[in-house]
């Protein structure tokens, strides 16, 4: 607690030095007029009394100068004059303040609006309860194997030992929940989801129908997730049954777009494929999905009802015609479990299950008679769920990280026409540096004081920057369309904390780094030689300064 009075004695009196200063002097004077009025009375003259109280005090300049550095906090107090010194000294150049901001903008601009579009692909996670505890399921093929119709498409061979396989069938699905469900208390999994896509669906509201996006979830999707709908309720393990009543759950851009908002929505009834759903919810604004991109479905329906909008093309699969691999499976998992827990819990049954629905391929109708070796079993493997369905947006991992090298390019021809601008305008200032030189500063302190140039510089750079980077933004939703898709559809490009983070840390490193060197080679001189340049030198140094102007400019 002592620690903290005397942290906020010395705030306060960075924000109170008037009032301070002169409390101070009021005392100061009142002390000396009682010391000279006790001189006087033992017989002093009054200016022998004066000149004594001043000498006992021991001078008044040193002592207010001891009681300031007392008071308040030193170091930020000497940040403050550096700042306000800089300041003034970038106002002195406007020109080159000017080019030095704008460049800085350009590179630090592009580089926030592109991150952006890193962070809402990559890295940004669900907005979900505990999203680190969700996992996604991927199944490795141990030996090539034909699976029927992955992704809707029949007769496909996957080849031995690939990876990421994402999608799942329905019944092998069913019969990973059996086992998780058979298990439960041993199980690693509080729940296991699968979800779907489903194409094609066309929604009739009132008179006018329009195509949407849609999914087939399973019961226990929302509250595996850990959603909340912002109206309404959820669908349940109820709802996802054979026989149970079509209900569908609305996006909230859905919601808004069509309904206008309505909170009487609820219980209303939506045709889709000309069947007709109660509407029992509707998403929070926040929530778009699993896949975040590209695919955002407007509907949300239960497994066991897709076959309704579906028709014969169900995903599900008949008694005569086996579904196809489309589903995709996340789980959450219990406190203190572990991903590589909950996929060795569901191998066995995944293993039974696939093996039962994805035979060997044949050469020339041939059965192959060996049997399979345990080794070349499919096997479950599982990633982390905290950020959705990775797969999708995988694919265009190579396009937004080559377009941020060359964003980042531009930053780095940006920070080297910083560093030419700041040595042009040493090159102006070598006088003043010489004379405060011989003055006696020291040469960290003048470092420090260039420092603290170029870094307000770069902050006024970034600053405009994120102004830039909100402009940036329209140009980068313009690739996301579908005619050109350089970039997945659907992505929230928002400066979030993240995104600003990242512009502070690249707008320091920047500042500190092409800071540095100019600062460094200012302070680097020979007192002798520069207090003896003539007005001829120094004119010299302001033409290549000039000419170093117009080379940022060029580039």
């Amino acid at each position: 607690m002592s620690k903290l009075r005397v942290f906020l004695f010395r705030l306060r009196g960075l924000f109170l030095k008037r009032s301070l200063d002169q409390e101070l002097a009021d005392e100061i004077r009142s002390h000396l007029d009682m010391q000279i009025e006790d001189y006087q009375r033992q017989g002093m003259s009054a200016d022998e009394a004066r000149y004594a109280a001043l000498r006992k005090f021991g001078g008044v300049e040193q002592v207010k100068e001891t009681y300031r550095e007392r008071r308040g906090l030193p170091y930020v107090e000497t940040i403050l004059r550096d700042l306000g010194y800089g300041a003034r000294m970038l106002w002195r150049s406007p020109i080159i303040t000017t080019v030095a901001i704008l460049s800085l903008a350009l590179g630090i601009g592009a580089n926030t609006a592109l991150f952006s579009v890193v962070d809402a692909v990559f890295l940004k996670t669900l907005p979900v309860d505990e999203p680190d505890r969700l996992v996604v399921f991927e199944w490795q093929s141990g030996r090539s194997f034909r699976t029927n119709g992955m992704s809707g498409t029949s007769n496909v061979i996957v080849p031995a030992n690939m990876r990421g396989l994402s999608l799942f069938r329905y019944d092998v699905f069913e019969k990973m929940q059996q086992g998780r469900v058979a298990a439960a208390s041993e199980s690693p999994l509080s729940s296991l989801f699968a979800f779907g896509p489903v194409s094609e669906l066309i929604a009739k509201v009132g008179d006018q129908p329009e195509v949407v996006k849609g999914q087939a979830v399973s019961g226990g999707y929302y509250d595996g997730l850990g959603v909340q709908p912002s109206l309404g309720r959820a669908i349940t393990v109820e709802d996802d049954r054979p026989g149970a009543a079509p209900v569908v759950v609305l996006s909230n851009q859905f919601w808004q777009t069509r309904f206008g908002a309505n909170p009487e929505v609820i219980g209303q009834q939506l045709q889709l494929n000309k069947q007709s759903f109660t509407i029992i919810g509707v998403t929070s604004a926040a929530f778009v999905g699993t896949l975040q991109v590209n695919y955002q479905p407007a509907v949300t329906i239960p497994l066991a009802v897709e076959p309704l909008v579906s028709g014969q093309n169900s995903n599900l699969g008949t008694a005569n015609e086996p579904g196809v691999w489309w589903l995709n499976l996340m789980g959450r998992l219990k406190p203190g479990a572990t991903r590589e827990q909950a996929s060795e819990s569901l191998n066995g049954a995944f293993q039974n299950a696939a093996l039962e629905v994805m035979p060997r391929p044949t050469k020339s109708n041939q059965i192959a008679a060996e049997q399979l070796e345990r080794k070349d079993y499919p096997r479950l493997l599982s990633e982390s769920g905290s950020r959705g369905m990775l797969d999708v947006r995988k694919d265009y991992a190579a396009t937004i990280y080559g377009l941020f090298i060359v964003v980042a390019l531009v930053l780095v021809i940006a920070c080297a026409n910083l560093a030419n601008l700041l040595l042009a305008r040493a090159a102006f200032r070598g006088p003043e540096i010489s004379v405060r030189l011989a003055l006696g500063a020291g040469r960290w302190r003048l470092v420090r004081q260039l420092l603290t140039e170029s870094l307000l510089l770069a902050a006024l750079g970034g600053t405009v920057g994120v102004v830039f980077a909100f402009w940036g933004r329209s140009v980068l939703l313009g690739l996301t369309n579908k005619e050109t898709g350089l970039l997945p559809s659907g992505v929230d490009l928002s400066l979030n904390w993240r995104v600003l983070v990242f512009t502070l840390t690249v707008t320091l490193l920047t500042g500190f780094l092409f800071g540095l060197a100019p600062a460094w080679r200012a302070t680097s001189l020979d007192l002798a030689t520069a207090l003896k340049q003539s007005r001829r030198a120094t004119g010299t140094v302001s033409r290549l300064s000039k000419g170093l102007l117009v080379l940022q400019v060029d580039v």
